[in-house]
């Protein structure tokens, strides 16, 4: 009996799909400006081996308009874009329990709630084996399976519960740092010995070659990177994406668990936590949000500015980078939080209407969106395609970004005319409810 009424309670939630008029402009915005954002920096790794993202002086072009693209995509992009999906993933998930609780659906909310990242899931893991390695869909999921347990904790408990994660997270990436510079520095006495023609002991040649594994990454093999680029820019799909395989255990495994879960947590409690107190709704003044801005904003670009530089000034080592991962953890919620302070101000402020009208529709179909962008960069850098991969500096890569945004920008409200979900919205609409929902507009 308890499942018939529970399958009741269901059908009668499933049947009022959110409209239009129920949806929040704001939240739009930011998620449209994500979207787009995101690009700047995935673009990179479609088109790039990994070690020149990590460090970019190992080409010939990392001089003039490139660095400055580069320097912009490190104070406005890099980091920021993740942290607003996060936080606006939070923000979604709070919004969809408790409107579903307000409406007395309490009940069948969990069911649909964990139907619906179970969903994500699969989809996250279609993206990454069959399109590419980057997806963040999965990792989404993952991270998301832990707020509906948090969804109300007080507001008190909730700031004790992000800062001990931020703490954690911090310590983890201290430890990080610690551990890599001591062994550089039983390094720095092992190639002593070496070069004073004394033999190494079995223990210092171990230790020589965890060195030289944990710094692959920023002074790589330059044949390993030369077929890289040779099978990803000329290979067929099946060896495209056979090479991309070992990237995507990494996202889901070592990335995911050592880098990013923890910090994706964060900002999707955050975001939780801002849209239950207003602050994603840009219902608050406009005084708050200048405030936001004011503070955020500076804040962050001093810490820009020192990982940034410190990078450059020590050649992009592998201390350094681990430096850099720990202010970018300090940095991307200081700029985060000043993007949201002026993306609520632009929403608020009487102006660019055509403009937040595109925005919004590009972040109301923002998973069909992301999956464009995907099947697009792919055919245009990847073997089975034009073959570009390797062969587009950072200013040329801006090209490709522009028409990608041109184009979501103009199809997304021209869809939305005729439709009430971009296309995979409302496929993931109807397996979460276990029912076709309505996909024209009336």
């Amino acid at each position: 009996m308890d499942i018939i009424n529970s399958s009741t309670a269901i059908q009668k939630y499933q049947s009022r799909p959110v409209s239009a008029s129920d949806r929040i402009s704001s939240l739009d915005i930011i998620r449209g400006v994500a979207l787009l954002g995101i690009l700047m920096i995935n673009i990179e790794i479609f088109s790039t081996p990994w070690e020149y993202i990590v460090n970019p002086s190992l080409t010939n072009d990392f001089e003039g308009f490139n660095k400055i693209v580069w320097f912009i995509k490190k104070y406005l992009f890099e980091a920021k874009m993740w942290s607003l999906f996060s936080m606006l993933f939070g923000a979604g998930a709070y919004l969809l329990i408790s409107r579903a609780e307000e409406k007395g659906n309490g009940s069948v909310i969990a069911d649909i709630y964990y139907r619906r990242l179970i969903f994500l899931l699969l989809f996250g893991l279609l993206h990454a084996y069959l399109i590419w390695s980057g997806d963040i869909l999965y990792i989404y999921a993952v991270v998301g399976l832990f707020l509906y347990p948090l969804r109300k904790i007080p507001l008190r408990w909730m700031i004790a519960l992000i800062l001990a994660l931020f703490v954690i997270n911090m310590t983890l990436c201290l430890i990080t740092y610690r551990n890599d510079r001591l062994l550089y520095q039983e390094i720095l006495k092992i190639e002593t010995v070496a070069r004073n023609g004394i033999e190494l002991t079995k223990k210092q040649q171990e230790k020589l070659n965890q060195w030289e594994a944990t710094e692959s990454s920023v002074v790589p093999d330059p044949a390993v990177i030369r077929e890289n680029i040779k099978v990803m820019s000329k290979g067929s799909y099946l060896k495209v994406r056979q090479e991309e395989k070992k990237w995507v255990y990494y996202m889901h495994t070592e990335l995911m668990y050592n880098r990013v879960f923890l910090m994706t947590l964060i900002m999707m409690l955050l975001g939780m936590t801002l849209m239950k107190y207003g602050v994603l709704s840009a219902s608050l003044s406009k005084e708050f949000y200048i405030r936001i801005l004011l503070i955020s904003y500076p804040v962050g670009f001093i810490l820009v500015y020192l990982r940034t530089h410190h990078l450059i000034k020590h050649g992009f080592d592998l201390l350094s980078t681990d430096v850099d991962s720990i202010v970018r953890n300090l940095e991307r919620i200081a700029i985060s939080l000043g993007h949201i302070g002026l993306i609520c101000l632009f929403t608020k402020a009487g102006i660019l209407g055509w403009l937040k009208k595109s925005l919004a529709a590009v972040g109301r179909m923002a998973f069909s969106n992301y999956i464009m962008q995907s099947v697009i960069c792919s055919l245009i850098f990847f073997g089975y395609g034009w073959g570009l991969y390797g062969k587009m500096n950072l200013a040329q890569q801006l090209w490709v970004v522009g028409v990608i945004w041109f184009i979501q920008l103009i199809v997304s409200p021209i869809w939305l005319k005729y439709f009430r979900f971009g296309p995979l919205e409302w496929v993931w609409r109807s397996l979460t409810y276990l029912k076709k929902q309505p996909f024209r507009n009336e």
